[in-house]
């Protein structure tokens, strides 16, 4: 029925030079046919699409096709014509399907929809071909597809300062004979207005775009309203919410902060807060983040080249989407320290009980004399380091030789001693160490005899009397 239909197409054309006016005598008998036809097939089995064509007639289902979890869709073909061999195009690529009957397809999805065609010969006659029109759809709209029309938006909410971006409406009409006539109106103004073929059953998508800039937050309604030959219309609704919600808010951490450069592995973690709604997905740098524990945790790799040490700013570009759809771009710099040299010592000190400090020189041999202690003598090593990072690093001191815990020492003889000490850096592993030459020197002052000094201060007395007198 559906090919004498085309036919009777055709002719009507021809008689009519092409125009697309039918008589009402025409016009009466095409809409008792379709009504016919609609009852018959279209409105039993929405989701098949037939084909078009010289070749044998078939049908497929779904005809609009969604990816399940592992992406995959699974197509069925049935004909009452034999020894049929069917394929499909999908992007140029040609595909055989398995036993003649069902397909199932691994489709690359970049956008929201393609569209997918089959084709179908006989054997007998490979130039008799006739195809039919499959939908693949993304997951992300969501239609009924038993009904004959729906209405779907991405985002469904959106921020009304997120001017950058909009909302695409969707609008898909299923595979149904009859089509006359789509429209589609925002709060009742129509926007949109196309002519449908009425002897197709292939599914079709329109896209409408809908700018917020400059709208006030609130509910918007957008209706579709699809119109058959028969006269019949029905419509789908889809509210679109404009928020008034101001950029989220975002404090970041990022580990490591100190470096030896080169190529580095850099884990953030972001505290995100937004007002209005929810967030869903968060990217750092193209990398994309992870919640856990109530933040969103990033790993991403930078490299540092050959820089040499100090304090260079690593850029965070963060981009955030919430469960409406809504998308904000951030960039924000951290701080990070590349230390790639070796820790150099400022000073080194020895501090001994009473608190009396005594600076030691690598350049020369420092002497250090005997005053208020006896040997053995503990002393304090004070060590102060110059790093690009303000990092600690590890300190190993050694006197004459001997390593020695923490950061004292025991000198138990008079003479020279050797007091070396080893600075490691803890980021990139380099050290530097330095020795101090000290000589320790008994120089407390002798006891003087007071028996002398007693003798001459009476011999100074008597030698006053006997000059007075």
């Amino acid at each position: 029925m559906l090919r004498i239909m085309r036919e009777m197409w055709s002719k009507i054309n021809s008689k009519n030079g092409g125009d697309c006016k039918m008589s009402v005598k025409t016009t009466a008998i095409l809409v008792i046919m379709l009504i016919a036809m609609l009852f018959s097939t279209a409105w039993a089995q929405p989701w098949v699409t037939h084909s078009t064509g010289i070749g044998p007639a078939f049908k497929v289902s779904p005809a609009i096709a969604v990816p399940d979890e592992n992406g995959n869709i699974k197509l069925l073909f049935s004909s009452d014509e034999k020894d049929i061999v069917y394929s499909v195009a999908w992007k140029g690529k040609k595909i055989e399907p398995i036993e003649n009957s069902t397909l199932i397809l691994t489709p690359d999805l970049k956008g929201m929809y393609e569209y997918l065609t089959v084709k179908a010969t006989t054997k007998s006659d490979p130039w008799d071909t006739s195809v039919a029109t499959v939908m693949v759809l993304s997951p992300k709209i969501v239609f009924d597809e038993n009904a004959p029309l729906s209405v779907f938006a991405v985002p469904s909410s959106i921020c009304s300062s997120n001017s950058s971006s909009g909302v695409r409406v969707y609008i898909v009409v299923n595979a149904l004979l009859g089509k006359k006539e789509l429209k589609l109106y925002e709060e009742g103004k129509n926007v949109f207005d196309v002519t449908l073929s009425p002897f197709t059953d292939s599914p079709q998508l329109f896209e409408y775009s809908f700018k917020n800039s400059n709208l006030k937050s609130g509910t918007y309604t957008f209706e579709g309203q699809l119109t058959l030959v028969t006269g019949e219309s029905m419509t789908s609704e889809k509210d679109i919410k404009v928020l008034s919600c101001s950029t989220p808010t975002i404090q970041a951490q990022i580990s490591p902060e100190v470096i030896s450069g080169g190529k580095q592995n850099f884990t953030v973690s972001l505290d995100v807060n937004n007002k209005v709604t929810k967030i869903k997905d968060v990217w750092v740098n193209g990398s994309k983040a992870v919640r856990k524990n109530e933040k969103w945790v990033s790993t991403f790799s930078y490299d540092f080249d050959n820089r040499k040490s100090g304090k260079y700013p690593l850029e965070l570009n963060v981009k955030v989407e919430d469960e409406s759809g809504n998308t904000f771009n951030l960039t924000m710099t951290k701080e990070i320290c590349v230390d790639a040299d070796s820790p150099t010592i400022d000073f080194v000190e020895l501090i001994d009980g009473n608190g009396k400090v005594l600076k030691l020189s690598a350049d020369k041999e420092t002497s250090i004399g005997r005053w208020s202690w006896e040997l053995p003598a503990m002393f304090k090593v004070k060590v102060g380091v110059i790093s690009a990072c303000e990092t600690e690093p590890a300190v190993k001191i050694a006197l004459d030789g001997k390593t020695v815990s923490k950061d004292m020492i025991s000198i138990d003889k008079y003479g020279n001693h050797v007091l070396k000490v080893t600075v490691t850096d803890p980021i990139n592993n380099l050290s530097s160490s330095y020795s101090y030459k000290m000589n320790v020197v008994n120089n407390s002052p002798v006891p003087t005899p007071w028996w002398p000094v007693i003798g001459i201060f009476v011999v100074m007395i008597i030698a006053l009397f006997l000059t007075l007198y």
